[in-house]
C-alpha cells in the first residue's frame, strides 16, 4: 500500500463488508470502510429502516426516509437494499452475503442474530 492508496480511497480496495446493523453507529462503519474503498452493503427492512432515516432534519420540510438529512450524509459509499430477515428466504440470502463478506456488521439486541441463525458460531462456519 501506498500513500497514494490511503489518499485516493482505495486503501481497503478489495475488503468486502456487509452491515446487518440498524444503528448510526454500524452505518457510519460501513460509511468509512466504504470511503476507503471497501465494497460495502448495508441491508435495511421495510418495518426496520435505519435509524438515520427516521430522524430530523428532513430536506424541504418532507417527511420522507429518503430525504432524512442525516440518511444523505451517512448512508453514502455502500450498495443497499432492504431484506426481510424474519422470513426464510431473508435469512437464505443474508447467509450467503455472510458467507461472501470479510466484515460483517450487527448492532441487534443480543439474540437476535442467533435466532435467525447468523450469530456468530454460525458465521464461522459460513466463512
Amino acid at each position: 500500500m501506498s500513500i497514494y492508496d490511503v489518499q485516493s480511497g482505495e486503501a481497503l480496495k478489495g475488503l468486502k463488508a456487509l452491515d446487518l446493523g440498524q444503528s448510526a453507529v454500524a452505518q457510519l462503519m460501513l460509511k468509512y470502510l466504504g470511503d476507503h474503498g471497501a465494497t460495502a452493503i448495508c441491508i435495511e427492512s421495510r418495518t426496520h429502516v435505519d435509524i438515520t432515516r427516521s430522524s430530523s432534519p428532513y430536506f424541504g420540510g418532507v417527511v420522507n426516509p429518503n430525504r432524512a438529512a442525516n440518511a444523505c450524509l451517512t448512508l453514502t459509499s455502500r450498495f443497499g437494499f432492504g431484506l426481510n430477515i424474519r422470513k426464510p428466504e431473508g435469512v437464505e440470502i443474508a447467509r450467503r452475503l455472510c458467507a461472501w463478506a470479510d466484515v460483517v456488521i450487527s448492532s441487534y439486541p443480543r439474540g437476535v442474530m442467533e435466532r435467525h441463525g447468523l450469530g456468530h458460531e454460525d458465521l464461522r462456519k459460513l466463512n
